[in-house]
């Protein structure tokens, strides 16, 4: 009987021991186990003896550190990033085998710069990175000194305080990333020659895969042609695959730009690659903006009239619509590439009245007007008319709040820069008070000298009282108010910090109770977070001149040096007649000891008193109230505002330095307050010498 499924082909499998070399699919994975024997053993004969030990030391290190602190401590990264480096890629044959079998590259506008890089454009690349990499590696070093200033506070602490555990970890991690942006800045462009490589590596491959070809018994010939073939297609698609996506980019010359007079235009620069258009794609209102493509520049128009002008109408005229103008506003820009992207950026607008201070020149400067450009002289160091200076940029060191002072930039040696309206979460207009740390820097970078902008809405002529003898100002420099029973204007009564002799101020505290001494939050003129830094004095960083061009580092003191700051004490830093390193505005000056011996606490002590968070003083005629704004650490540079007694911590302490030194030390007024109960008690010292290095608050007196 004949089979009914004689038309089905039915295929049983069969298995044989020659498979193993007559199949391509076992050639594939014979080739493969080859090559990975083949690094083994180049791994292992080739491997120093110092990867093992690196690779111990650093699980050592890590273990250890996971267990001392809650977060990932600097030690644990670097020891992380040396076990990272223990590769066989690192390898010096490795390198050469990696070089060997590289791919084409990337290309824009010439497929040939894919194979081929000489020696010459290799140098142009790497000098036209030089800048880019330096400064990314300084970035680096900044945050690095941030870093481990950050740990050693929560370290001090036992890693026992979250704030400070926090604050150090977020340190740490800027500094991860500015390490990882610096590497990648200075990566070196090296001179590439793929046309003698890739056929070599041709001629490799092509023996290789051949070995399976002969020993199954095929065509080698015919592979080797085919093979030949197959690899030229896949180098010049892989070429093509390889150019770059389009290139394009679109960059404002200024991030700000100002109009003096309603209806006034100013104008500024940008450069486009490969853009055909830019559009203003919102633009606040009553405000004209208009861009010029060939001439590259951005034209910015204010309104001529304002909802709060002055009305005036005629006889039987109507009144117009409601004014909606606004006086400053962003402007968003987009621009367009001819390939169709788009790539958009921010344009601040304003009508700004413009503060020229280039007359009078200062360490400290009062900023008390919002919505105003300022213009001060970046060629004199502080009130010197003889030490003049050639600065190639500005920018600001250090602020709080954020962004009360924008858009620094220097023209012909003068400094401009913004202070800004605040605004609240419902658009409610104030003024934004804060402290802000201008700098100037020479071309390589380097500090040449910094200004304290004082942000605070008051005029000295207008709170000033005489006191010891002296006409004074009635709050701390940097205050942003003269005393208050919340607990911002107690915050914002406290004013800056400095050590004695110094002109830079640093910052206060976070919070006005001094919690967890908490440093305030400041930012940089790229708008990120800045931590001041900290470190004891020594041959290198124990003098004026290095205080004055490392502003934001905080000298502590060491027994050795007297717990000054200096390794030679200097009484002259600051003195009775106002000089270079005085720290108080034009027309003002640290007082003598003399203004504050006079004084004495003019309050009956009581537990009422602990809310004030500071003491009135009296000379016996006039008076001014004085916060109890702690201090700075001669020794950590940590601030703090408690008085540890047998009695219990007391709340607040006052430290007000005077112009007076002697020897290592200065003098200065200090009181605290306590109470227990029923005992009320409190201290004060007109004029007690105290350690330098120590950070405290200064009142200024007018120079008469």
């Amino acid at each position: 009987m004949a089979n009914e499924n004689s038309n089905v082909v039915v295929d049983r499998a069969q298995s044989h021991w020659s498979d193993l070399w007559k199949k391509e699919d076992y050639w594939a994975i014979w080739l493969g186990f080859a090559l990975l024997i083949a690094a083994i053993c180049i791994f292992i004969n080739g491997a120093p003896a110092s990867y093992k030990e690196t690779i111990d030391k650093s699980n050592a290190i890590m273990k250890v550190e996971a267990e001392k602190a809650p977060f990932k401590t600097i030690a644990y990264i670097q020891a992380q990033d040396a076990k990272k480096g223990v590769v066989g890629t690192n390898l010096p044959i490795a390198k050469e085998i990696k070089a060997f079998i590289a791919s084409p590259g990337k290309w824009t506008d010439n497929p040939v710069k894919s194979m081929f890089t000489s020696q010459a454009e290799a140098d142009a690349k790497n000098a036209a990175n030089k800048e880019k990499a330096e400064a990314a590696k300084a970035k680096a070093e900044s945050s690095f000194a941030a870093a481990q200033a950050a740990e050693k506070l929560a370290a001090d602490a036992g890693y026992k305080d979250a704030s400070l555990n926090t604050a150090a970890e977020a340190a740490i991690k800027d500094w991860t990333k500015a390490k990882a942006d610096a590497s990648k800045a200075s990566a070196k462009a090296k001179p590439v020659n793929l046309f003698t490589t890739l056929p070599l590596l041709m001629v490799a491959f092509a023996l290789f895969f051949g070995i399976g070809i002969f020993v199954m018994g095929q065509n080698l010939p015919k592979f080797l042609i085919g093979f030949v073939g197959l690899f030229v297609v896949a180098a010049v698609l892989l070429q093509s695959c390889k150019k770059d996506s389009e290139t394009y980019s679109f960059l404002l010359n200024e991030r700000g730009a100002f109009v003096e007079e309603p209806g006034g235009t100013t104008s500024l620069g940008f450069t486009a690659i490969n853009i055909s258009s830019v559009t203003p794609t919102t633009v606040p209102q009553g405000w004209s903006v208009t861009v010029d493509m060939n001439e590259r520049r951005i034209s910015v128009t204010a309104p001529t009239t304002f909802p709060d002008d002055p009305k005036t109408l005629a006889d039987g005229e109507e009144e117009e619509e409601e004014n909606t103008n606004v006086r400053f506003g962003t402007v968003y820009l987009t621009g367009r590439s001819s390939g169709g992207s788009s790539v958009s950026t921010s344009l601040y607008v304003s009508l700004a009245e413009t503060v020229d201070l280039t007359g009078q020149p200062s360490n400290c400067y009062i900023i008390n007007k919002s919505n105003a450009r300022y213009c001060i002289d970046v060629t004199r160091k502080g009130e010197d008319t003889e030490a003049t200076m050639s600065p190639a940029s500005v920018a600001i060191l250090w602020e709080t709040p954020y962004k009360v002072i924008e858009f620094p930039k220097l023209v012909d040696g003068k400094a401009y820069f913004y202070h800004a309206i605040g605004t609240d979460d419902d658009e409610k207009e104030f003024f934004n008070h804060g402290n802000a740390l201008l700098g100037a820097f020479d071309a390589a970078g380097n500090l040449l000298w910094s200004w304290h902008l004082w942000c605070a809405e008051f005029d000295p002529a207008d709170e000033q009282v005489e006191l010891g003898g002296e006409v004074m100002m009635k709050r701390n420099l940097g205050a942003g108010v003269v005393s208050g029973t919340s607990e911002e204007d107690i915050l914002a009564s406290y004013g800056v910090y400095y050590q004695w002799g110094r002109k830079d101020p640093f910052v206060g505290p976070r919070y006005y109770n001094m919690a967890d001494s908490a440093d305030a939050q400041v930012y940089d003129s790229q708008n990120l977070r800045v931590y001041p830094e900290y470190a004891a004095t020594d041959a290198e960083r124990g003098s004026a001149g290095y205080a004055s061009a490392h502003a934001m580092t905080f000298i502590t003191g060491t027994k050795e040096s007297g717990y000054n700051w200096l390794q030679t004490a200097d009484a002259s830093l600051w003195g009775t007649e106002k000089n270079n390193n005085d720290p108080c505005p034009k027309g003002w000056k640290v007082p003598s000891k003399e203004v504050f011996a006079a004084l004495h606490i003019k309050d009956v002590i009581s537990p009422e008193l602990e809310k004030n968070y500071g003491f009135t003083l009296s000379d016996g005629t006039n008076e001014a109230f004085f916060p109890g704004a702690g201090r700075r650490s001669f020794y950590t540079g940590a601030l703090t505002n408690m008085n540890d007694n047998e009695v219990r911590p007391t709340p607040w302490t006052g430290y007000y330095w005077s112009s007076t030194g002697e020897g290592k030390e200065a003098y200065a007024m200090d009181f605290s307050f306590d109470i227990n109960g029923t005992r009320a008690g409190s201290s004060f010292q007109g004029a007690a010498l105290q350690y330098a290095a120590g950070g405290m608050q200064v009142r200024c007196v007018k120079i008469r």
